[in-house]
């Protein structure tokens, strides 16, 4: 079972982030301030399947969608 924390995911999805702990983390804290995550933890060693589990909320979802597709997305 592989282990690690979110903060390697956003690392290698965002490269830029890289060396910038402090800006992640204040990312994913001002996102679950608004509202869009919940438990996002970018420091806490996890499971492979816990790496996996959604963090977004229902307004991050409907959020996601609205951008995905503007036509169509709506918020709650």
């Amino acid at each position: 079972m592989s282990m690690g924390g979110l903060g390697l995911i956003i690392q290698a999805a965002i490269p830029d982030l890289q060396g910038q702990d402090a800006l992640a983390n204040r990312l994913v804290s001002d996102l679950e301030s608004s509202g869009l995550l919940n438990g996002a933890s970018l420091n806490v060693t996890m499971t492979g399947q816990g790496l996996m589990a959604s963090r977004t909320t229902e307004l991050g979802r409907a959020f996601l969608q609205f951008i995905s597709d503007p036509q169509t997305g709506t918020v709650p």
